[in-house]
């Protein structure tokens, strides 16, 4: 199993993936792509670009989708409100073939995004949907990606978008953002002070107690990684479950 660009020659499983997911589209009511688009001049466009992926399985290509480092056009204006206007990477066209999904295929193209992205010094994601697209609404919160509100696309339609904030690689760098944030929330919750930005904060402790990093920070932790004056409470299991707890009952 692997992701790599695309190339010319996976044009033909691209289509065909894509004309799959046109008909999946279609037969739960979803009116997503139910037009031209994506047509083969949209994918040689990306793989021109160098933004065209693919996930092959046995030299066979199951599942494709856009990944770019760059401002897109039709996230200038939201109905809604982004996290932050930082630098941000982007996920488009993900699409996996009927007969390969539930294999976490999206969450894969997600997680090679997001290390593509770390790799850039880009620390944000951006993706959008169809309002009736349940499945991918699931799998994009999923992977920790907040709602922020409706973009509209060139064609006029719109699409409900979302962004994650992804966290420093440096597990001392990123346990220190995540120990500030968590003393921030604490205090906020004790003086009843709830607005957005404290939303905000809750909504990335809540994203990193829930990743991968949380759990390789705590087993550092025990193995005495991090330096013994690094205040570190929100490795505290029953700390920082208490307070997300705390704060959901107060929200």
């Amino acid at each position: 199993m692997t992701i790599r660009k695309s190339t010319y020659e996976d044009i033909p499983s691209i289509l065909e993936i894509i004309q799959d997911a046109k008909d999946y589209l279609k037969s739960q009511n979803i009116d997503q792509w139910q037009g031209p688009y994506p047509e083969a001049e949209d994918i040689q466009e990306d793989i021109d670009r160098g933004v065209s992926y693919v996930y092959e399985e046995n030299d066979k290509v199951i599942g494709t989708c856009c990944i770019k480092l760059e401002v897109d056009p039709n996230y200038h204006e939201i109905h809604g409100e982004w996290l932050n206007d930082l630098p941000y990477g982007v996920i488009h066209r993900i699409a996996i073939r009927s007969s390969e999904k539930g294999k976490g295929i999206a969450q894969e193209f997600f997680q090679y995004a997001e290390d593509e992205a770390l790799n850039r010094d880009v620390y944000n994601l951006r993706i959008d949907t169809h309002k009736d697209n349940q499945s991918m609404q699931n799998a994009i919160q999923k992977f920790g990606f907040l709602y922020t509100g409706i973009v509209k696309m060139q064609d006029g339609s719109l699409r409900n978008a979302y962004q994650k904030v992804i966290f420093p690689e440096d597990a001392i760098e990123r346990v220190k953002k995540m120990e500030a944030l968590f003393n921030m929330v604490l205090s906020s919750l004790k003086k009843k002070e709830i607005n957005f930005e404290v939303k905000y904060y809750l909504h990335l402790l809540n994203a990193y107690y829930q990743s991968r990093l949380w759990k390789e920070d705590f087993e550092k932790d025990e193995q005495g990684f991090f330096p013994i004056d690094l205040k570190r409470g929100v490795l505290s299991e029953d700390g920082l479950y208490n307070l997300l707890s705390e704060i959901k009952e107060v929200l």
